[in-house]
């Protein structure tokens, strides 16, 4: 049973070791979906700080950060900071009634694999929602939090982060 347990362990920090989305590591390129259809490459973020927010509708607290994400997006856009959020909803249109709802403009796209690919989970180191990343103007993640967050969170690293920026 011991050895089973040290085994299972061995694992489990394996997988971890092998997520893609960690501090440090450059920011998963991707192709996805926005709410009209269009399709948006992670190379169009580059030279910008991108939030990016993992979120599902049928999360409360992610719909709770999504106002303040708004505002942030707003207070520093003419800086050169992006949020973009990626929805693990199944259908655009659920998202899509979520942003209206709540305001909510800084892109939105949508990841239905988000939920149910090992694979895709694995990209975005992804181990629950919501999960926000801060990549620097180079592609490189420089904070992960996991669970519901708050602007000042965010914000203390952002001007660090703004100052290495063309």
């Amino acid at each position: 049973m011991r050895y089973v347990c040290i085994v299972v362990l061995g694992l489990v920090l394996a997988c971890a070791a092998f997520n893609a989305s960690e501090v440090g590591d450059r920011f998963p390129g991707f192709e996805l979906k926005d709410l009209k259809g269009r399709t948006v490459s992670w190379n169009q973020s580059l030279g910008k700080v991108v939030v990016v927010n993992l979120w599902m509708s049928t999360c409360p607290p992610c719909v709770k950060e999504m106002p303040m994400l708004q505002q942030l997006q707003k207070k520093y856009a003419n800086r050169g900071v992006v949020v973009v959020g990626i929805s693990a909803d199944e259908k655009a249109g659920t998202a899509e009634k979520f942003a209206k709802k709540l305001g909510v403009r800084y892109t939105l796209l949508i990841d239905p694999n988000l939920m149910t690919s090992e694979s895709e989970q694995k990209k975005f180191g992804f181990v629950g929602l919501p999960t926000t990343f801060i990549v620097d103007c180079t592609g490189v993640i420089r904070k992960k939090i996991v669970g519901f967050t708050s602007s000042e969170d965010i914000e203390k690293s952002l001007p660090g982060l703004l100052q290495h920026c063309p």
